[in-house]
């Protein structure tokens, strides 16, 4: 059998700010120890290894709009088998004031 992976921090749907730095944190059971675990984004690929992974996110939007990333954990087991989890994360985008001239 394959491990079961959870994410437990950030929480599915958490929102940050551009270009802060997240803490990610997972954990396996089940399969054969020792586990590898590889975190991904769904827009700026792989972001560490480890079952832990300190990592800031992108975004591409500007205006206030909210940039959806979606988060992998995937783990695999000495014997091979892999399991994973998702979560979706949003970024905040850049909100630009216009430039004034007086």
């Amino acid at each position: 059998m394959p491990p079961t992976v959870t994410i437990s921090d950030p929480l599915d749907g958490s929102t940050f700010s551009p270009d802060t730095p997240i803490t990610f944190k997972g954990a396996a059971q089940g399969g054969t120890s020792p586990y590898t675990f590889v975190w991904s984004s769904s827009n700026d690929g792989v972001l560490g290894s480890g079952d832990t992974v300190v990592a800031p996110l992108t975004t591409a939007l500007k205006g206030g709009s909210l940039f959806k990333h979606i988060i992998e954990l995937q783990v695999t087991d000495a014997n091979g088998l892999t399991g994973t989890a998702t979560i979706e994360v949003y970024i905040n985008g850049e909100t630009l004031l216009p430039f004034v001239v007086k």
